[in-house]
């Protein structure tokens, strides 16, 4: 077997799979919007989730004042993405309140979140969900809200959250083994 035909197989062995997304059932979370640590919510990606080639994530806030909110995702591995950085003037105009709109966050998008918090798929205001990329999906995923303005615990909900993700499979036993024993059949050359 030549260097090509090998290679062959290590590329599909770890091409991308479908998105796959994750929905939390731990909603809806009133109030979300505590000062200090803030409040959370969870969700589980179960084994099986693979290792992140990319990851978006979407929210729905619900309140008079949602668009105080900071929110943070963290990673079962401890990372943790500042999505948002609303510290912005609140209003009828805002999407976000009282409406409900849904925010999605992608770091292959070029709207970039502005001053008002608008329905629609953003690029994080504060961080990039790259920093996932390479880390297991496995594991309990959290969504932190922490009101940073003036009205806090004023009665903010999320309704509902979710990740997608796409991974990249990792690879069998069979394959490393198989690579592996190239490796020593060379050496012995």
């Amino acid at each position: 077997m030549n260097l090509y035909s090998i290679l062959s197989l290590i590329v599909a062995a770890g091409s991308l799979s479908a998105a796959t997304t994750y929905v939390s059932v731990d909603v809806p979370v009133t109030p979300f919007d505590l000062a200090g640590p803030g409040a959370t919510s969870t969700l589980t990606v179960p084994v099986g989730g693979g290792v992140i080639a990319d990851l978006d994530v979407g929210f729905t806030i619900i309140g008079v004042f949602a668009s105080e909110i900071r929110v943070y995702l963290t990673s079962p591995m401890g990372t943790t993405v500042q999505l948002t950085q609303m510290d912005f003037v609140d209003g009828p105009t805002n999407s976000m309140n009282n409406a409900g709109g849904t925010i999605g966050f992608d770091d292959e998008v070029v709207n970039a979140m502005g001053s008002q918090a608008a329905a629609g798929t953003h690029t994080p205001g504060m961080g990039s969900l790259s920093a996932f990329d390479g880390e297991s999906a496995v594991g309990v995923w959290t969504l932190t809200g922490v009101d940073g303005g003036t009205f806090t615990e004023d009665g903010d909900t999320l309704t509902g959250w979710s990740i997608s993700v796409t991974t990249i499979p990792e690879p069998t036993v069979g394959l490393l083994v198989f690579v592996g024993g190239l490796g020593m059949l060379r050496r012995k050359r």
